[in-house]
């Protein structure tokens, strides 16, 4: 027996041996390829995009909106007629529905000019339709942001230099400047927080409407009889300019814009008008801004002051109420057509000597103040007031009554809470007050003229941030 142990011993100790062999043939197992590598030079989120020494980080947010009376968020503001001109009906909802998903991706890298970034901010909305006989919504694809920022350039679609602020209400109101647009920028820092930027921008993201008057039609409010849009192509963009600090306090700005006024020198007006006796003008705007930190009040609390004054370009004092788009008539009339539908230009052209060319006027000032009760639940308040005066207005045209000069007063408050990081639900609650003065001229006894309404508005938003 002794010798089938030996037997069994080796056969045991060969199949080892040989099975050791071929393990050592095997190839070695490679160890696990870092595919995502976190990127710490630009702050949490970023990650290299593999095989490359860009930085990206994958960002964005979904929201469901609803509200009363705010035709998605922009309380009774109009570049579009509702119901019969302007007249609120029974086609029209007073329910307004929102949807909208962003994706945001923001690349970085360190290069020999400096680090490089691009910006893309791109997603899809969905709104219901003002008129309530229309079926379904509005769907449509959205783009945010897109602009690329190098050695103090930013070039791209992005917001106006101009601007100082955005609210610290959901609504974007009427007495803020608060645009955007295609842009060419250069930013200069002088160091402790001192800055200075230029910029060429798109034009025609900031006018509203250039009116001329045909033969023998009189004006009636927001739909002109025989009114012409006399705006010529772009041909100069607009200029912009700012001086800004951010410091520990807070910050301070001083904006100033530089618009063309061109005129459609094709313009079918008929005799004695004409848009060749009106040359093309420029109109301006200028904007003063602060806001001032308040922790004494409670950490994050905050306190915001800003006017605009614009001559020829009264969309950069905030009036439509919106950050990309612009209104041509601001108020409603009611079902017996009475109301403050005043249309919104940038200036007229009449072609009578002593008329040919008269540009509108507008100013605004808003002020809002945010507070957190606790880290999670904030506050804002604000108040503003923004005041247009159409070209020509205050004198006697000959045979024309002219739109009235126009008050907005806005004032709310909203609630903000946050049950997680990145979650927010919000309730704004706004009230509007649009009214309009005298009208000047012979005929005055436009539906327009003297009136006023006072706009109860309520909006939700619960928001994701990821």
């Amino acid at each position: 027996m002794r010798w089938v142990n030996r037997v069994l011993l080796g056969s045991a100790a060969g199949i080892v041996a040989i099975a050791g062999a071929e393990a050592a043939d095997l190839p070695v197992k490679a160890k696990p390829v870092e595919y995502v590598k976190i990127c710490s030079a630009y702050g949490a989120g970023f990650y290299y995009i593999p095989g490359t020494d860009i930085c990206l980080r994958v960002g964005g947010y979904a929201f469901i909106e609803a509200g009363w009376n705010a035709r998605n968020g922009v309380p009774q503001f109009y570049n579009y007629n509702l119901g019969d001109n302007l007249i609120l009906n029974n086609d029209d909802n007073l329910l307004g529905w929102r949807t909208r998903g962003l994706i945001i991706l923001d690349a970085r890298s360190q290069t020999a000019i400096g680090t490089v970034r691009t910006y893309i901010a791109f997603g899809a909305n969905y709104s219901n339709n003002q008129n309530g006989a229309g079926l379904g919504g509005n769907v449509g694809a959205y783009l945010d942001r897109a602009f690329i920022q190098f050695a103090g350039f930013t070039a791209g679609y992005s917001v106006s230099l101009f601007d100082f602020t955005s609210s610290y209400s959901i609504y974007t109101l009427a007495s803020i400047a608060y645009h955007w647009a295609p842009i060419f920028a250069y930013t200069a820092q002088f160091g402790n927080g001192f800055s200075a930027s230029i910029s060429i921008e798109d034009g025609q993201a900031i006018r509203t409407r250039l009116l001329a008057n045909s033969a023998g039609s009189a004006f009636t409010g927001v739909a002109y009889a025989a009114a012409t849009d006399a705006y010529g192509g772009q041909v100069i963009p607009d200029i912009v300019a700012n001086l800004r600090v951010s410091q520990a306090w807070g910050s301070a700005q001083i904006s100033g814009a530089l618009h063309q006024i061109r005129v459609n020198q094709a313009a079918a007006l008929g005799a004695p008008f004409t848009t060749t006796a009106a040359g093309d003008q420029y109109g301006w705007a200028v904007l003063g801004g602060i806001e001032i930190k308040t922790p004494m009040i409670a950490p994050g609390d905050s306190i915001t002051l800003q006017g605009v004054y614009a001559d020829g370009a009264v969309e950069y004092t905030g009036i439509s109420s919106s950050q990309n788009s612009f209104a041509t008539a601001i108020g409603l009339k009611n079902a017996l057509g009475v109301g403050p539908a005043t249309a919104i230009y940038d200036a007229f052209v009449g072609g009578i000597p002593g008329f040919e060319f008269q540009r509108s006027m507008a100013w605004s000032a808003n002020l809002m103040f945010r507070h957190f009760w606790q880290s999670n639940l904030r506050s804002a308040f604000w108040v503003g007031y923004n005041r247009y005066e159409p070209g020509f207005n205050g004198t006697a045209y000959p045979a024309f009554a002219l739109p009235p000069i126009m008050r907005i007063w806005q004032a709310g408050g909203n609630v903000i809470w946050s049950p997680v990081p990145t979650l927010d639900l919000s309730l704004d609650v706004l009230w509007t007050r649009v009214d309009t003065e005298s009208c000047a001229g012979a005929a005055v006894a436009l539906t327009n003229c003297n009136q006023s309404a006072d706009i109860w508005s309520a909006w939700t938003r619960w928001r994701r941030n990821f």
